[in-house]
């Protein structure tokens, strides 16, 4: 009977540290997400600027307009996201987020890859490097979808509750 109690406590001992341990690396995953998402809110600025951007080359009807958003504005802000994403992600130790964070920078180097073939095609008439620039733009598209779609794998595997944030987010880019 008593090597019975031995055993049980002993499981029980066990269950509570196992219980403590996974707590405590669910802890570690969701301030991880934290820091990483409040590392992501430096370069909102940024991203505003390219948002004003879209709305002049979504009014925009000349192609004269069109050339100089993409050169004096989605190109240099890209890039500039671009080396802030780079530098941000050699410095994340967690793995599952660094390989999320890849997907982030996927996207700016596609969508700066696109914009550059765009600017190019126009610039020089040839309308297979435009299309080929639009093929880009929509791969960073479904690039983002991916990323999204990650981050929310990681939410529920660690039980992280955003109140439905990134799925608002998400729609900004779709």
């Amino acid at each position: 009977m008593k090597k019975i109690r031995k055993i049980g406590s002993v499981a029980i001992v066990l269950v509570m540290m196992l219980t403590l341990l996974c707590g405590c690396e669910s802890m570690q995953k969701k301030k991880a997400m934290m820091n990483y998402q409040q590392s992501l809110l430096s370069d909102s600025d940024i991203w505003d600027s390219i948002n004003e951007g879209s709305a002049k080359l979504n009014s925009a009807s000349d192609l004269l307009t069109m050339k100089s958003v993409i050169q004096a504005n989605y190109i240099p802000n890209l890039k500039t996201l671009s080396a802030n994403a780079q530098t941000r992600n050699d410095g994340i130790t967690d793995s599952e987020i660094k390989a999320l964070d890849q997907h982030y920078i996927n996207v700016l180097n596609l969508m700066t890859e696109g914009c550059t073939l765009l600017l190019d095609g126009v610039n020089n008439e040839d309308y297979s490097k435009v299309n080929l620039g639009n093929l880009k733009l929509q791969e960073s598209q479904n690039e983002f979808k991916k990323y999204f779609e990650d981050i929310q794998s990681y939410y529920n595997k660690y039980g992280i509750n955003d109140g439905g944030e990134l799925e608002e987010i998400q729609k900004l880019f779709q």
